[in-house]
């Protein structure tokens, strides 16, 4: 198991390490169907080929590796460390390819919007302008806010609040224009001070 994980961490140029890790694991195998199985060798030659592959950072690890005696804890604290030293060589694989994949889904984004484009025949100034509209009513605990608009987002933010607020008034206003009718609703001052009245108790509504 510790090779199969070590053999799976090897670079393809990795082509002298990996034919050597093969050739102790059949050197194991061996020793290992004869009874005679060399937990201190296997042990050690683990931990210097681990210590070929890993970060600096994991260097302080390994050094601990060496100051165990107990077979049986030592292999578990290996294992362990090796998982460590896998998920490193992942994150640096991501890191190195994350700026071709960007790159990869801009070129695909792209090609999808001029795909709809073509087949919808609407204009970029209504999408964008579409776009823009949904931003105001934004979920941000479902979804993430679009990169292109973060340096704008707390501007939207305030936009997006007045318009909850707008929306909020013209529905008591609509629903009391409904319920007092025309003579109360077109009294003079009536209007002005409903909606002063309003403005006054949603104050601070989008933070509850």
């Amino acid at each position: 198991m510790y090779y199969s994980t070590m053999l799976s961490l090897l670079l393809p140029g990795h082509v002298h390490l990996r034919a050597q890790v093969e050739e102790v694991l059949d050197l194991i195998q061996q020793q290992a169907d004869h009874g005679a199985l060399d937990l201190q060798r296997l042990s050690g030659y683990i931990i210097n080929t681990m210590a070929s592959l890993c970060a600096p950072i994991r260097d302080p690890k390994i050094r601990t590796l060496q100051d165990l005696s107990d077979p049986v804890e030592l292999l578990k604290v290996i294992f362990r460390v090796l998982g460590l030293i896998k998920a490193d060589m992942v994150n640096f694989t991501v890191q190195s390819l994350r700026p071709h994949l960007l790159q990869q889904a801009v070129q695909y984004e792209q090609a999808k919007f001029q795909e709809i484009l073509l087949k919808q025949s609407v204009s970029p100034t209504f999408v964008l302008n579409r776009a823009y509209l949904r931003l105001l009513s934004w979920d941000p605990n479902n979804q993430t806010y679009p990169e292109t608009v973060l340096m704008d987002r707390a501007r939207l933010e305030v936009l997006e609040q007045r318009l909850s607020l707008l929306v909020l008034q013209a529905s008591v206003l609509l629903l009391n224009s409904t319920q007092c009718g025309a003579t109360v609703f077109s009294s003079q001052g009536f209007v002005c001070k409903l909606k002063q009245t309003i403005t006054a108790l949603l104050e601070g509504s989008h933070n509850r």
